[in-house]
Order: C-alpha cells, then structure tokens, then sequence
C-alpha cells in the first residue's frame, strides 16, 4: 500500500483510541482497579517496541503492523492516566476524555484544512506545528461548550448515536 493511502487511513487507526475513551466515560470502567504486574511488564514491552520501530524502521506512522503492539500498550496508558488523574492539572485531561469523541471529529478536518492553508503561506515548520495544536484543542474545546449548552440541540447528532432503545420508544410514541 502506499504512504499515502497509509497517512489518510489515520483517522481510522486511531479512531480506536478515541472510541475506547468514549467507552470506558459510558460504560464507567474502573481504571484505578490495576492490573497484575506481568500484565503492565508485556505493557511496557510493547511500549518499548513501539517506540523504537517508529523511531528505528522506515515504516509508515499508520503501518497495520503497530496496531496490535499499540492495542497492548493501553494497560500502561491507562494507568498513567490513572495516576495523572490524581493531580491538580487532571480537570482538562478529563474534560477532553468525556468529550473525546467530539475532540476526535473536530480536530482532523481541522488539521487537513488547516495544514493545507498553513502549508502554502508559511515556510516555520514549528509555528505550523502549535498552530495546529492551537486550533486543534481550541476549536474542539468550543464545539464542546455549544454541544453541552444546548444551545444548539442538532449539534448533538453529529456526535451522538441513539440507542436502539430509544429509537423504538420514538417509533411506539408517534404511532
């Protein structure tokens, strides 16, 4: 496959991330609850491995073959996130994980939108660069604030799915 086709299929290798964080907020997963050693030890193995085959081989950063090393990752992330949690600055790391699947669908347009205009007016890789992050927090972070405000119900179905439950109250309620 091309490294193209690999830098445009981003957005559904790490869509697992954001899906999984919008699970684990619905769901109410225990994340204090830690795992047995030997389980964070294979962790951080693969951690490690992942770390050095993007740093060390020509592979494309959305490769297939990382997915599985990432996936294991997660047990160590999780629990740095538990403990990052348990400080002070944790309240935004928070925010953005109950609204991550709006962090998640706002910032990749954003991103190519954003990287394409940048690209053709700047030479600074680096003011590219925060520029990106910039908008790519600011612009998810307000899109939050006007969804939880009601302020704009419609908006709430670009980021939502209704249950079939729910579907099947509304179909009972109109006959």
């Amino acid at each position: 496959m091309p490294a193209k086709l690999y830098h445009h299929s981003a957005l559904f290798y790490f869509y697992i991330y954001f899906y999984l964080g919008d699970y684990i907020t619905r769901t109410r997963v225990d994340l204090a609850a830690t795992p047995s050693r030997p389980i964070l030890g294979l962790s951080a193995a693969a951690l490690c491995a992942v770390v050095l085959m993007a740093n060390l081989a020509s592979f494309p950063k959305a490769w297939p073959g990382y997915l599985p090393l990432v996936l294991a990752c997660l047990p160590l992330i999780v629990q740095l996130s538990v403990w990052a949690s348990k400080r002070p600055a944790s309240a935004w790391i928070s925010y953005v994980g109950r609204h991550s699947i709006v962090f998640y669908l706002v910032h990749f347009p954003i991103f190519v939108g954003l990287a394409f205009l940048l690209r053709r007016r700047l030479d600074d890789g680096t003011l590219i660069f925060l520029t990106l992050l910039a908008m790519g927090v600011i612009i998810p972070w307000m899109v939050s604030l006007i969804r939880k405000s009601d302020r704009l119900p419609a908006l709430d179905l670009l980021f939502s799915w209704p249950s079939l439950a729910s579907i099947d109250r509304r179909a009972v309620a109109n006959r």
